[in-house]
């Protein structure tokens, strides 16, 4: 995804990210409904990942659509044709809600908590967020060095100042 969203425009990444989750709605639907007959069946246990892919598009926005899709689909798709409401039939819907609240709100609390990527690049300088963004596309500190005509210590000084700046570890050295 990483490589198409820097090869086009905001509004076709956005049209992409729609048409994804468009059909990763429909396909939880089908997914749930074809196999899910019992109320043994763990098939709730993949809805999660559709609320974490709305997370990545669209942040709590996404948190939001995708709790509310995973309660609709659970409290009206799981599991049929029909069951009568029993205790047993209650706890395993409470459960699988639970399930995917925890999931879901654990993943949005885990990406709120890291920085968002734009604002840890703002305090690079324009050479230091070159240099992150060839290490990014997986060039090593000597091919960073040789493309951009310059020595590898001073590409090992930009990396060390790119992991000062963004809060993380020393780099190791390649």
């Amino acid at each position: 995804m990483a490589w198409f969203a820097r090869r086009q425009r905001p509004q076709s990444i956005m049209l992409w990210a729609m048409i994804t989750v468009g059909l990763d709605l429909i396909l939880g639907m089908v997914a749930l409904t074809e196999f899910s007959t019992t109320i043994e069946s763990n098939a709730p246990a993949l809805l999660p990942l559709i609320g974490i892919e709305l997370i990545a598009y669209w942040g709590w926005v996404g948190y939001w659509i995708g709790l509310g899709y995973n309660t609709v689909i659970i409290t009206t798709l799981w599991p049929y044709p029909s069951q009568h409401l029993d205790g047993y039939f209650v706890s395993h819907i409470i459960f699988w809600l639970s399930v995917n609240v925890l999931i879901i709100s654990s993943v949005a609390i885990f990406l709120r908590q890291s920085p968002p990527r734009l604002e840890r690049l703002s305090g690079l300088t324009a050479r230091e967020r070159e240099v992150y963004e060839l290490l990014q596309a997986g060039l090593t500190q000597r091919d960073i060095a040789v493309k951009l005509h310059i020595e590898r210590s001073t590409v090992k000084t930009h990396v060390q100042h790119i992991h000062r700046k963004m809060g993380l570890d020393d780099p190791s050295d390649d």
